[in-house]
């Protein structure tokens, strides 16, 4: 799974979260692996529940991009992910900016 090295990477917070404070690779968690950098999550995903069944990514399901808990990770279909949805299960709609209410009035 990790390395010592890796391990010394990592910070538990008091909510169960286990976030990579190490590189990142495109804003995820990663690092050496036999060589390679792979994505943490994906290894993580691997070690604890088997391969990665092909057109799924790994996710965590508690919104912290950096969370590498196993508990909190699950696969989804590429593309936009469940955290991206509002409270009906539909994908929250981009707002133009020019309707963005300004929060510093003059």
């Amino acid at each position: 799974m990790l390395t010592q090295r890796q391990i010394k990477k990592i910070v538990q917070t008091p909510d169960g979260h286990v976030l990579w404070v190490g590189a990142l690779a495109n804003g995820y968690p990663a690092g050496k692996h036999e060589g390679k950098t792979v994505y943490l999550k994906r290894l993580i995903w691997e070690e604890t529940h088997g391969p990665i069944p092909a057109g799924s990514v790994v996710t965590s399901r508690c919104g912290q991009r950096t969370c590498i808990e196993p508990s909190h990770l699950a696969l989804s279909p590429p593309g936009r992910y469940p955290s991206v949805r509002n409270g009906r299960g539909r994908y929250a709609k981009a707002v133009p900016v020019a309707q963005v209410e300004d929060p510093l009035p003059d």
